[in-house]
């Protein structure tokens, strides 16, 4: 089973928790491109699952949020409001 582990900080982690936030978004850079996408064609991974866990926990630490969804990526922009530069994020759709 081929599972997406993503470490959120507390106030995203709480939000999705109670279903306020429903995507959770990353730079796509070399870093995360490499573990979302095929290198050889660039099509989207497949994962069974999305675990989502506050920080970084020990491993017998059970406060995270197994997800039953693959989670579908997109690819979208943003531009920072401070320094005016223009940023290629996905982002990971995980419903629940």
């Amino acid at each position: 089973m081929k599972l997406l582990h993503l470490s959120l900080k507390e106030e995203y982690f709480r939000a999705i928790e109670s279903g306020e936030k429903t995507e959770e978004f990353r730079l796509f850079n070399r870093y995360w491109r490499k573990r979302l996408t095929d290198l050889e064609d660039g099509s989207p991974n497949h994962f069974d699952g999305i675990v989502l866990t506050l920080g970084y926990p020990k491993s017998d630490d059970l406060s995270n949020i197994p997800t039953a969804r693959s989670g579908d990526s997109l690819a979208t922009s943003a531009r920072c409001l401070w320094t005016e530069r223009t940023f290629s994020l996905t982002g990971i759709n995980f419903g629940r």
